[in-house]
């Protein structure tokens, strides 16, 4: 959500004042959710899905992502993160998706613990 449009005038920063995200195995439109059965303890409603979603909320001034997901994760995390990582670059933003095999939204932040890792390169190639 950080990323997404629409916060920063009421917290009054500047609209790109995200310079980079790595986004790992997220949730970024909760219409499924909405359909599933977690609707019926969440009760989201419509209005509820389009504000807290990011795939409706892209800034006018996007920054670089890296948005990575596990190969054990469900379709669903798979598919929401290219959804979101396509729009983004629709939007002419800098994207960067990929999938990193044999993990899933649990154990995927541990590999920045790694120096060597793909995803920590990715990180600090972000910073720099």
């Amino acid at each position: 959500m950080l990323v997404s449009g629409g916060w920063q005038k009421e917290f009054s920063v500047p609209e790109d004042v995200i310079k980079g995200a790595m986004l790992l195995s997220g949730l970024y439109d909760l219409e499924p959710v909405a359909l599933s059965f977690a609707n019926k303890w969440m009760e989201l409603n419509t209005a509820d899905v389009n504000r807290n979603s990011p795939i409706h909320l892209l800034p006018n001034r996007g920054c670089p992502l890296i948005i990575s997901y596990g190969g054990s994760e469900t379709s669903e995390f798979k598919r929401q993160s290219n959804d979101y990582a396509s729009k983004w670059q629709a939007a002419g933003f800098n994207a960067d998706c990929f999938e990193r095999m044999e993990q899933n939204h649990f154990d995927i932040p541990l590999e920045l613990a790694e120096t060597g890792s793909v995803l920590t390169k990715k990180m600090l190639g972000l910073i720099s």
